[in-house]
């Protein structure tokens, strides 16, 4: 190979044995980890190799050998400013033009830790006033979010670091998809607000969610359930099982609320208590009316119990009762049952407070008809 003077030599010239190449070059590369590999060129005549050769060894004494290897999206890159300026004939130099790109992202991009992003994300949360266990779960995920990258930059953060963080975490489907909604709010908010051009999170593959089967009561279960309940917790539990209300929606009603009289029974759950801020009215069946109206208070009486209480009910429940508690399993299985015997999938959404997508993906199919049918039965002993 021909001798380049000063030049400490990076590259070498070996012969192989190959069908279609005797010579290959052998020069040093440094990954963007910082890691050393080395990469092969092959060719035919041994002129072609000493010649690429001598180019290589150049070009890693002019840009070091972490920039002698171009990916292919800056080959990719190349090709489109070549095509460019073609079109357009007397063009700027790729450097001139790079460099004002640059100068102008950099001019209208904003430094941002991902820690304050997170901190303006909160805030914003607790502006809107959710409820208290959206807002724990928001700052769970997050403070393992900011845990992991906290103090670095908002723009820096690519979709492979992102990826890496969540396959390290070992979360199931589910779980990976609450946590990218999580981080998704702050790096939305960094784009509203005009910290950044785009979220890392477009581009990044999500797992497949196999959604399983919601676990509901059975009737007897149920009335188990019931039947152990004080007078404190049962009105809570029927409506969450004869009406479809959330928990947190239950116990924010007053009995003015609960319309046992009425031409046609109902419950009335407006914006302040409902998950979603949407008004809507459950019908009452005649079943929790059963249950209900030995139960009703005055009108200004509410039913609301400290989550700590409730869950210190509930565990006396389930030991008395000796039913397996299934979470969420009430609002499940009013969702099955009443799908199963009303048909109509929008009906349930809209006492549910929930989407037909959802309600279909959730509950359809889940049991039969005559097995639906014994909930509607259940009355007290």
């Amino acid at each position: 190979m021909p001798q380049l003077e000063g030049v400490k030599r990076n590259t070498s010239i070996l012969n192989v044995r190959h069908r279609n190449y005797r010579f290959k070059v052998s020069f040093r590369e440094i990954r963007p980890d910082g890691t050393s590999v080395r990469r092969y060129s092959y060719f035919v005549k041994r002129t072609e190799a000493e010649g690429f050769a001598v180019a290589k060894e150049l070009e890693i004494k002019n840009h070091g050998a972490r920039h002698s290897h171009i990916e292919d999206e800056e080959r990719a890159a190349l090709v489109l400013y070549r095509q460019w300026s073609a079109k357009i004939g007397a063009a700027p130099s790729l450097s001139t033009l790079l460099q004002r790109a640059i100068s102008s992202f950099e001019a209208g991009v904003r430094p941002l830790t991902v820690s304050e992003a997170i901190s303006a994300r909160l805030e914003s949360v607790e502006r809107r006033k959710l409820s208290t266990a959206h807002l724990a779960d928001l700052k769970w995920r997050l403070d393992r979010f900011c845990r992991a990258f906290g103090e670095r930059q908002i723009t820096e953060i690519r979709t492979s670091d992102l990826d890496s963080w969540l396959h390290t975490m070992n979360v199931s489907p589910a779980s990976w998809t609450n946590f990218t909604r999580a981080v998704g709010g702050v790096f939305n908010l960094a784009v509203k607000r005009g910290f950044m051009t785009a979220s890392p999170l477009k581009s990044l593959d999500r797992p497949k969610v196999v959604r399983k089967a919601p676990a509901i009561f059975t009737a007897e279960q149920l009335l188990a359930v019931l039947s152990a309940s004080l007078p404190e917790m049962l009105p809570l539990l029927v409506l969450q099982a004869f009406c479809g209300l959330r928990r947190e929606e239950a116990t924010r009603l007053h009995w003015a609320q609960i319309h046992l009289d009425a031409e046609t029974p109902y419950v009335e759950c407006p914006t302040e208590i409902t998950k979603t801020s949407h008004r809507r009215i459950c019908p009452i069946p005649p079943c929790a009316i059963a249950w209900l109206r030995p139960l009703a208070g005055g009108p200004k009486t509410a039913l609301k119990v400290t989550k700590n209480h409730y869950d210190a009910r509930l565990r006396d429940i389930v030991r008395d009762s000796g039913v397996k508690w299934h979470n969420n399993g009430l609002r499940h299985s009013f969702g099955s049952y009443r799908l199963a015997v009303t048909k109509n999938a929008a009906a349930v959404a809209e006492e549910m407070g929930n989407s037909v997508a959802k309600i279909r993906v959730h509950y359809q199919n889940i049991c039969p008809p005559e097995q639906a049918e014994l909930w509607w039965k259940v009355l007290p002993p």
